[in-house]
C-alpha cells in the first residue's frame, strides 16, 4: 500500500497549522 498520499496530506496540514499559529501570534 502506498502511503505517499498520507504523507502529502500530513505535510499540507502541518504547513497550514504553522501558518495559523504565525497569524494568531
Amino acid at each position: 500500500m502506498d502511503n505517499s498520499w498520507m504523507f502529502s496530506i500530513w505535510h499540507m496540514f502541518l504547513i497550514w497549522w504553522i501558518n495559523i499559529l504565525h497569524f494568531l501570534f
